[in-house]
């Protein structure tokens, strides 16, 4: 989870950077994945992955940021809104 985490997080920070860049598909997939291994193990105490308490509210953050952003494919949302599944 750790390395999954610092991953995550420098993907948000630097992938606009990358040539080719990430497809919106796949950094959805990726930070999706994260968030729910974050909400199931919910670890305390690590650098890079925070627990359930903290992770939910990021999630919901970075799902509104995206439906606010029309260029964003619907269904990218909808298989975010079924994280747990």
């Amino acid at each position: 989870m750790e390395v999954l985490g610092a991953v995550t997080q420098h993907i948000g920070r630097q992938s606009q950077r990358w040539q080719p860049p990430f497809s919106l598909e796949e950094i959805c997939s990726v930070v999706r994945e994260y968030y729910k291994q974050c909400l199931l193990q919910n670890l305390q105490n690590t650098e890079h992955a925070p627990n359930r308490s903290i992770a939910g509210p990021e999630l919901v953050a970075w799902f509104q940021s995206l439906w606010r952003d029309s260029a964003v494919p619907r269904e990218y949302l909808v298989r975010l809104s079924t994280i747990a599944a």
